[in-house]
């Protein structure tokens, strides 16, 4: 890795100028959330409707496999969404997606967003966590839980790709890739805009322009951003409001077309939040905090010593260069990305400290952290019909995460540790589809991950240093996929598929003495079929088996947070996805991921929690019993055969839109329903999540000539607890509803 030179990108986004240098020498240590780069994909390309009868489904598009093709020619498991779906239930945000995608959960701890789908994921949200389930914003790599709960730009589409993603997309991809993709410029002038009114005091507006600024180059520019006046929960010590959120994303992209074979693309965001959910929490319900008397006051009431605050403020750049050769097709992705976070007095005692029954003092956390991450993703893939298709390329990616991560016990600083990770990761990958028939199409690919972490950590209250850790750790791993796809009609299409993918090694940014935990591999088969029946109904169905070892948790030990490896884990279930038209006036959207099997085959020495009183020590676990009322009781315990976290048996999403003309005008009316069964939050069991729907509706109003229209919508309409339930509970999105006008260009 050390021969690798260094990649230089100058971020200046939209007027914030802010430089990005790897390997750049930085005394000063900001905490934030680092964000793991991984291997940029191409842009997820938007939906491509295709000229067909009123009533017909449109054909999709999308980048699953680093090239554009029909959603249903490509052998993986895939849900996409578009930019109707999410207008129609009031979608905003990486956070409210499991509303569309079932078996997507998006959990909310400390504002990090942890991730899971089929079994894999990251329960940490501390400073440089990444998820195995990566995020890419326009092919760049957003893969920290911190950075995880953006909200959504000018969006065009939204793919999931489920499973592990080992050739094409490398590390970090453990468990599936969420794809966003936004819009591009366009010669053709257009344009929208949307004010609207809601509860809680919020104000939202957006814009969208496109255009041409001379014959060979198109641009356009976004903005949406939301602010609150009346916050969503109440802190009955301060008396204050909590949660008056300020939010917002800017995008503008440029696009060069200097010749039939040449594409340039600029493209440049900003996503920025203050005070959104996560960063308050209280007792669980039916729980009694460590003080011994501060108890679940309600989904909008909590008792904390000071008024918790964040901030993200996160900027991209990338500069994609394509080329189309007489052969191959060449494509060059440099991008940047820079961020700050900041969680002022994020509390994790969930109680306002002394005076109370136990003694025991508030404990709060202020974290200041900042990342960069740059990288280079070439590729060169074939073009034309022959039977063989191949793509190959060299990718590179550097980050840094600098971290102070400060604990207080009430006033008192008890803990300040000043940490920075540092990831250099170097991949080569190549995948090759042959069709050994007209109909029937074998794929191969693989992939060589070579990726070095660097750690330096101190305790200045302690005067504890990462002396004791090795300074610097190298994760190498070959990652492939196999598959083979069988057109048993022109519109069915049967497939079966074997994946290997892996999650690097992390370190814990903060602790000095938390030895880095071993990469998480996942191996998943995989069949299925892809159908388009009448073309009214669009019906994909998957069957999936996955194994894990090396299971990256987290613990809470003593107020610290601490990772270490589950040892196995199995998965297996079915996805179901479709799209139905039942006529001019009525149409369906929905899915299903039913997971009877999701549990730990060998989990030996497992970190467990549970709440005391604890008077008598499960049979399975090893600790010393509590007499003492309210907080938890660590012991260890075998957890062998217990169901895996986030690991619903049944989730699914069902919208339902009608179509009509009223009023001179269209008016369009749309109901969706995201279902999930209980599913646990912590290893052992002991905390969970009910069942619950999360309703969300929408009704618009279009005019003639779709030049204005009004949209009322409802979000969480029955209100459901859809907060984050660990022993410190974090409460969830309330029910919110709000009126919306807009007007097209």
């Amino acid at each position: 890795m050390s021969n690798v030179k260094t990649i230089c990108v100058g971020l200046i986004v939209l007027g914030a100028p802010t430089a990005v240098f790897a390997g750049e020498p930085d005394s000063q240590v900001v905490n934030q959330p680092q964000v793991a780069a991984s291997d940029a994909p191409a842009t997820p390309a938007a939906p491509i409707p295709v000229p067909a009868e009123a009533g017909k489904i449109e054909e999709v598009v999308v980048t699953a496999q680093k090239r554009s093709e029909n959603a249903q020619k490509v052998p993986i498991a895939i849900s996409v969404i578009t930019e109707k779906n999410l207008e129609a239930q009031h979608i905003t945000g990486m956070e409210d997606l499991p509303a569309l995608l079932p078996g997507l959960k998006v959990g909310n701890s400390a504002g990090s967003g942890l991730v899971y789908l089929r079994g894999t994921g990251q329960n940490s949200g501390a400073p440089g966590i990444v998820n195995p389930i990566s995020t890419y914003l326009d092919g760049i790599y957003i893969g920290i839980a911190r950075l995880g709960l953006f909200d959504l730009p000018a969006v065009s589409q939204i793919a999931l790709l489920k499973g592990p993603q080992g050739s094409l997309f490398g590390r970090n991809a453990s468990g599936g890739i969420i794809q966003v993709a936004t819009k591009d410029p366009s010669s053709r002038s257009s344009g929208s805009a949307q004010l609207g009114y809601g509860n809680f005091g919020t104000v939202n507006g957006a814009v969208y322009a496109t255009g041409a600024l001379g014959d060979t180059v198109a641009a356009n520019f976004s903005f949406k951003g939301r602010t609150q006046s009346q916050g969503e929960i109440t802190n009955v010590y301060t008396g204050n409001d909590l949660l008056k959120e300020r939010s917002y994303s800017m995008q503008s992209k440029i696009r060069w077309t200097p010749n039939d074979d040449t594409t340039v693309l600029l493209n440049a965001a900003r996503l920025s939040s203050r005070d959104v959910r996560g960063v308050v929490n209280g007792p669980l319900p039916g729980y009694t905090a460590n003080d011994g008397v501060t108890t679940y006051l309600g989904e909008d009431k909590v008792r904390l010593r000071y008024d918790p605050h964040s901030k993200v403020d996160t900027k991209l750049l990338s500069l994609k260069v394509t080329h189309d050769l007489e052969w191959a097709a060449v494509s060059n992705l440099l991008h940047g990305l820079s961020s700050e976070t900041l969680f002022k007095d994020l509390q994790g005692s969930g109680h306002a400290g002394r005076p109370n029954p136990n003694n025991q003092p508030d404990q709060h956390i202020t974290a200041p952290t900042r990342i960069i991450a740059n990288g280079d993703d070439l590729q060169i893939s074939s073009t034309g019909n022959g039977p063989l298709k191949w793509i190959a390329g060299l990718s590179y990616e550097y980050e840094r995460t600098d971290s102070t991560f400060a604990v207080y016990a009430d006033e008192a600083l008890i803990s300040n540790t000043i940490g920075r990770v540092t990831s250099d990761a170097l991949a080569e990958f190549a995948q090759a589809t042959y069709a050994i028939t007209p109909s029937t199409r074998v794929t191969g690919g693989l992939r060589y991950t070579s990726d070095k972490l660097t750690f330096t950590g101190r305790n200045t209250v302690t005067g504890q240093t990462s002396a004791g850790l090795a300074p610097s750790t190298t994760y190498k791993q070959l990652t492939w996929r196999a598959a083979i796809d069988h057109d048993l009609t022109r519109k069915i299409l049967l497939y079966a598929a074997a994946n290997r993918g892996f999650k690097a090694g992390q370190y814990n940014i903060t602790s000095v003495t938390n030895p880095p935990v071993k990469p998480e591999i996942v191996d998943g088969v995989e069949t299925g079929f892809k159908s388009m029946l009448f073309d009214r109904l669009r019906l994909n169905t998957a069957l999936f088996y996955q194994k894990s070892s090396n299971i990256q948790l987290r613990s809470n030990q003593a107020g610290n947070v601490i990772l270490f490896n589950a040892a196995k884990a199995k998965t297996a279930g079915m996805d179901v996805d479709f799209d139905a038209s039942l006529s001019e006036h009525w149409s369906l959207k929905g899915g299903l991921e039913w997971m009877p099997v999701a549990k730990y085959t060998s989990f030996p020495n497992a970190s467990a929690v549970l709440p005391s009183p604890l008077t008598t020590i499960p049979a399975n676990c090893n600790g010393t019993p509590s007499t003492v009322k309210g907080g938890t009781v660590n012991l260890v315990c075998d957890l062998t055969g217990y169901r895996m976290i986030f690991a619903a048996k049944v989730a699914a999403t069902l919208g339902v839109q009608y179509s009509t003309t009223a009023l001179g005008g269209k008016t369009e009316i749309n109901v969706g329903d995201g279902y999930s069964s209980r599913y646990f939050i912590d290893p052992n069991g002991s905390t969970f999540v009910d069942p619950q729907h999360v309703l969300n509706a929408s009704v618009v109003w279009s005019a003639p000539g779709d030049k204005w229209n009004v949209r009322l919508w409802g979000t969480n309409l029955t209100d459901a607890k859809t907060g984050f339930r660990g022993f410190a509970y974090i409460p969830g999105s309330p029910r919110r509803f709000g009126v919306e006008v807009g007007m097209n260009l």
